[in-house]
């Protein structure tokens, strides 16, 4: 009777320590699997901010495109509004001056 309680008890024993080997075995898979998901989480942010980064950088470049070809555009309007008024500015400076030097006449 006694060798058969002993061998419950080492067979207790033994499952106990397969018990405890398979919760250490657990919580390492567990633990690398934490590890790797932090991984994927931060791989994933940083191409999130960088596509970011990309996409700002390109809305940038296009407002300036945009920016400088209204410049340009403006520009050549107004040169030529210039143009086209030339003599009326000309008749209108001219009849100012006459007003300026000669205010009685």
């Amino acid at each position: 009777m006694k060798e058969q309680i002993d061998r419950i008890l080492e067979t207790e024993k033994e499952v106990r320590g397969r018990i405890e080997q398979a919760r250490e075995e657990s919580r390492k898979i567990i633990r690398k699997a934490e590890g790797k998901s932090r991984e994927i989480v931060n791989q994933g942010r940083e191409e999130a901010f960088s596509r970011s980064r990309e996409i700002v950088e390109d809305y940038k470049q296009r407002a300036k495109e945009q920016r400088e070809k209204q410049i340009g555009s403006v520009k050549a309007d107004s040169e030529d509004f210039f143009s086209e008024r030339k003599g009326e500015i000309e008749k209108a400076v001219t009849r100012i001056t006459e007003m300026v030097s000669n205010p009685g006449n």
